[in-house]
């Protein structure tokens, strides 16, 4: 109910910071799955490539 509080009385500086800090958290919880996303596609692509490499040479 904390937040619809903070609603009601958004003129307070105290919950108005609290909702800004809110949304900063969520932004930075989202962009931490994003970037753990990215990094394990690109690991995940290193490997591919790997295994590739690894499959050729041993075809010889």
């Amino acid at each position: 109910m904390g937040i619809l509080h903070a609603m009601m009385k958004f003129n307070d500086d105290a919950d108005y910071l609290f909702i800004l800090a809110q949304i900063g958290l969520f932004g930075l919880l989202v962009a931490f799955v994003v970037f753990l996303a990215i990094s394990d596609k690109r690991a995940s692509k290193r490997l591919d490539e790997e295994d590739e490499k690894i499959s050729s040479s041993g075809e010889d």
